[in-house]
Order: C-alpha cells, then sequence, then structure tokens
C-alpha cells in the first residue's frame, strides 16, 4: 500500500509505489502502463521534495518504462542479476528485450560481475559500461563483538550459511554434509522458500533453521560460526553473481567455503573452493583445520578496498568522469 514519503535517513526519502497490474512482466503494454501509475505518484513526491534535474537510477529491465517520464539529466542502470536466469520472473524473450532498450538508453550501466559487464558490453557502447562488484560493512560485520545468545552454547562444529534458500543453494550439498559429519551442526540463516525443502532440512538432527534475522543480528551469529558456506548451484545465475554475504563473512575474519563459481574464486586462496559433495566436506575440514588468527586477520585486511564508502567513491567517480554529476 502507498505510505507516502518516509525519511529513512538523513538526506534519503524512500515511498512504496502503487500496486501494479499483474502479468506485467509478460506483457510489454502492462508493464508500460503498470510504470506510468508508479512514474505519476513518484512525480508527486518529486515535487513535495522540490527536486529538479534528477537523476534516474534503476536496477530492474522493467524499470526501463520510467526513463524520460521524469526530464531527469542521467540514467544510470544498476545492472545486479542476470534477470532472464530467473524462474518465474517472466518470459526470457520479454525481459530480453526490455533489457536491450535500456543498456541502450541508459547513460551509465554499472554491473556487478566480469559476466554481466561482458554481457552488457555486447549491446552498448563499452565507454559507458563499469565494473563496480559488490562490497561490505567492516566496521558492523568486526571479529570481536557479542555472540548470539542463541548459538553460543550450540554444540560445535557450528558450519554455517547465511542467506535466502531459494533455488540457487545447493540442498543437497547440505543433506550429504550434515549426513557424513553428524559431529558437526549446520545452522541455515535465513528463508527457505520451498516446503518440501524445508521439511528434508528439517529431518536431520544436527541442521538448525534459524530463519529470516534482522541485518543488526547478523554479526553476532555469524561470530558463533566455525566456518561459513557458500552452498550455491553453479549455474548461470550464479556465475553472473557477487554474493554480498561473501564480503561480510571475510570482513567477520571468517573461513569460507564455496562451490566453484567466479566470484568465489576471484578471491583465491581466502576461499576454499569444493568441487563436488565430497571434496566440499574436505574443505570443511581443511578450513576447521588450518585457522588461524593470521589468517583471519588476512581475510579481514583483503576486504577492506571492498567497502560500500569505497563503492560510493567508484560512482562518485564514474559519474564526474562521464560529465554528469559528481552529487
Amino acid at each position: 500500500r502507498d505510505e507516502g514519503i518516509r525519511e529513512l535517513a538523513p538526506n534519503i526519502h524512500g515511498c512504496t509505489p502503487p500496486l501494479t497490474p499483474p502479468l506485467k512482466n509478460m506483457v510489454p503494454s502492462l508493464n508500460r502502463l503498470a510504470y506510468r501509475i508508479v512514474a505519476r505518484r513518484v512525480s508527486e513526491y518529486v515535487r513535495q521534495l522540490g527536486f529538479s534535474d534528477p537523476v534516474l537510477w534503476i536496477n530492474q529491465p522493467q524499470a526501463g518504462a520510467l526513463i524520460g517520464c521524469f526530464q531527469e539529466r542521467m540514467v544510470c542502470y544498476d545492472c545486479m542479476d542476470d534477470h532472464e536466469s530467473f524462474s518465474g520472473l517472466g518470459r526470457r524473450s520479454v525481459i530480453r528485450a526490455m533489457e536491450t532498450e535500456v543498456f541502450e538508453r541508459a547513460d551509465v550501466v554499472l554491473t556487478l560481475s566480469p559476466a554481466l559487464h561482458e554481457k552488457a558490453s555486447q549491446i552498448c557502447a563499452r565507454d559507458r559500461v563499469f565494473l563496480v562488484k559488490d562490497g561490505g560493512d567492516p566496521s558492523h560485520f568486526t571479529e570481536n563483538g557479542p555472540l548470539s545468545e542463541e548459538l553460543r552454547d550450540e554444540r560445535g562444529p557450528l558450519i554455517g550459511f547465511v542467506g535466502a534458500i531459494y533455488e540457487w543453494v545447493d540442498i543437497e550439498l547440505l543433506m550429504n554434509v550434515a549426513t557424513n559429519h553428524p559431529e558437526w551442526t549446520l545452522v541455515l540463516i535465513g528463508p527457505v522458500k520451498a516446503k518440501k525443502d524445508e521439511a528434508r532440512l528439517e529431518s536431520l538432527p544436527n541442521i538448525r533453521l534459524l530463519g529470516r534475522r534482522p541485518y543488526a543480528e547478523l554479526p553476532s551469529l555469524i561470530r558463533c560460526l566455525d566456518v561459513c558456506l557458500l552452498p550455491f548451484i553453479p549455474n548461470r545465475h550464479i556465475a553472473h553473481s557477487d554474493p554480498i554475504i561473501l564480503y561480510d563473512y571475510l570482513s567477520s575474519g571468517k573461513p569460507v567455503v564455496s562451490t566453484d563459481f567466479p566470484a568465489a574464486l576471484s578471491f583465491g586462496g581466502e576461499v576454499y573452493i569444493g568441487l563436488d559433495s565430497e571434496h566440499f566436506s574436505l574443505q570443511i575440514a581443511a578450513a576447521l583445520r588450518d585457522n588461524t588468527p593470521v589468517l583471519a586477520r588476512a581475510r579481514r585486511n583483503r576486504v577492506l578496498a571492498h567497502s560500500w564508502d569505497q563503492r560510493a567513491s567508484q560512482i562518485q567517480e564514474i559519474f564526474q568522469k562521464n560529465g554528469k554529476t559528481g552529487e
């Protein structure tokens, strides 16, 4: 529902536009109608706040229908996902056509991963496409601090994953790890999309499902973990991704074991890579055995250059070099 304008932080306002018609991802004409409704309401908010000469910053292909609605001086497309690979988002051909139009019309295209950068560069001029990876908050995810009361007395070692357990998470891998290592406790922090997956995971005594948790709680939960996991299925969606939680794990100084995909490989020896189910478990055992304060410090130091402050400075520099705005 429309809650009007809300001040989220100094100089940052949020709004919730009205609901839009269903099937808009399937039918381009419905998508344009939906975003005309959104544009009308957002224009009212813009006038209330006294904005002029705005920048339109969008992160979904469907939102390309907003381009030109606000007399904006600049359009930035923040390409954060391979939208075609999402199941249930809409017809791939429609999503592809929408995104192609956004690539062509945007003044600046920010891409989250090398794969997305290459995809965008095949459609629009390379001098408008920039690689800006995800980042972390080293001041929030610190090694020292309070432990979660919920986990601090849990039988260990504690092997954990933080994130939504959707179709890109390898449930079979998690089940195999828990079954073959009853001496480990797997802690899964995040919502489980499919009821059947939730039932399977709950069937094992050494798997704990904590569900979705507020961002403020995550550091104390991660501090209780001995090893952190990225148990992703290495499909097209994951190949184009750059998970934020990887940076948060490393900021916490924790050893990370991941399946084989580009973002994890980019950190080299800081991340243990499991090539199959058996090797994944062997890498967890190695991470438990080899962890030292020196390695923990090296992980934290590795991600200092990937803070959100650094990312904001990078984007500001991109805007300035492209003659748009530095503000």
